[in-house]
């Protein structure tokens, strides 16, 4: 069991949540929709040795502040990721994302290229106009509560259908995945994550479905492994995400432990020693807000798995 702090800090007047982990050079982990970087605490676990690990809660997601705009883009997100490594102090890095999180490491790495030294990403989605369409119209519906607590029977089916069909709402042998389902206590803290932003879920998942990650490859000639387990829905997109270019390489995997494997080592030889990060003191919900140029105090480290 890894040692894990959990810290805010102030960015452009909005409160971060990111959590600092392991021991070694230093990378960025990026989370999937709709969690927050509570879903990277097992895979914390297996790095700690290897990295120290920084995985900020995305904007609107877990403990962190929305963006102040209705619609953002990913570009949007990407801006706030880099603002969000200014006030770390952190200058350029390597950046492993999972889904959303895969696509949000492309975009900073598409606009701000001297900030990233190489982008491991597992799982990118690269949509068709006529598969957009249907996501638009059925993956993300509004989150009604309702008088008789309906709602969160509602909520906990769609987790569950999340975990065994791609898209969820696609209910076929031809959208069924490879896994098994996830233990009661993981569907629950999933529905916990979504319940809790869910006046704001959709706006991440939304930008990302929109974003054009084929043509962000594209110009990116930094060092680019994709990759995706051969039970990830998104696996089916490797071939959309074109040949090797850039730097770029593209692997599929047996197994989700097959792909960190890959990933690990594709980002060990890139990573670098950490600068001291801003950890205040507090820890938990309960963490102090502060701004950069604040005293730097250590905070109050504790074991914590799946919190």
């Amino acid at each position: 069991m890894s040692l894990v702090s959990r810290h805010y800090i102030d960015v452009e007047g909005r409160a971060v949540h990111y959590r600092v982990a392991g021991r070694g050079p230093l990378v960025l982990l990026l989370h999937q929709s709709p969690q927050s970087s509570a879903d990277l605490l097992d895979l914390m676990d297996r790095w700690a040795d290897r990295f120290t690990m920084l995985a900020p809660d995305r904007p609107g997601c877990g403990n962190s502040d929305v963006l102040p705009l209705a619609a953002p883009s990913f570009e949007d997100y990407a801006r706030a990721l880099a603002a969000f490594m200014d006030a770390v102090g952190v200058e350029r890095v390597p950046v492993y994302g999972f889904h959303t999180g895969a696509t949000e490491a492309i975009a900073l790495a598409d606009l701000f290229p001297e900030r990233v030294a190489a982008v491991a990403a597992n799982g990118v989605v690269a949509l068709t106009a006529e598969e957009l369409a249907d996501i638009e119209a059925n993956y993300l519906p509004p989150f009604v509560p309702s008088w008789d607590g309906a709602h969160l029977a509602w909520l906990w089916a769609r987790m569950r259908e999340q975990t065994i069909f791609f898209p969820w709402h696609r209910r076929s042998a031809a959208t069924r995945m490879r896994y098994d389902v996830p233990s009661p206590e993981r569907l629950q803290r999933n529905a916990l994550e979504l319940l809790r932003r869910s006046d704001v879920y959709h706006l991440a998942y939304r930008a990302a479905f929109r974003y054009d990650a084929v043509a962000a490859l594209r110009r990116l000639r930094m060092p680019v492994l994709i990759t995706a387990a051969n039970w990830d829905p998104l696996s089916r997109y490797l071939d959309r995400l074109g040949p090797a270019a850039g730097g770029r390489r593209l692997h599929g995997s047996r197994t989700p432990a097959d792909a960190e494997v890959l990933a690990a080592d594709f980002l060990a030889p890139l990573a670098t020693v950490p600068p001291p990060l801003p950890l205040p003191a507090g820890s938990g919900a309960s963490g102090r807000r502060h701004r950069r140029g604040a005293p730097r105090a250590r905070a109050a480290r504790y074991r914590v798995r799946r919190r």
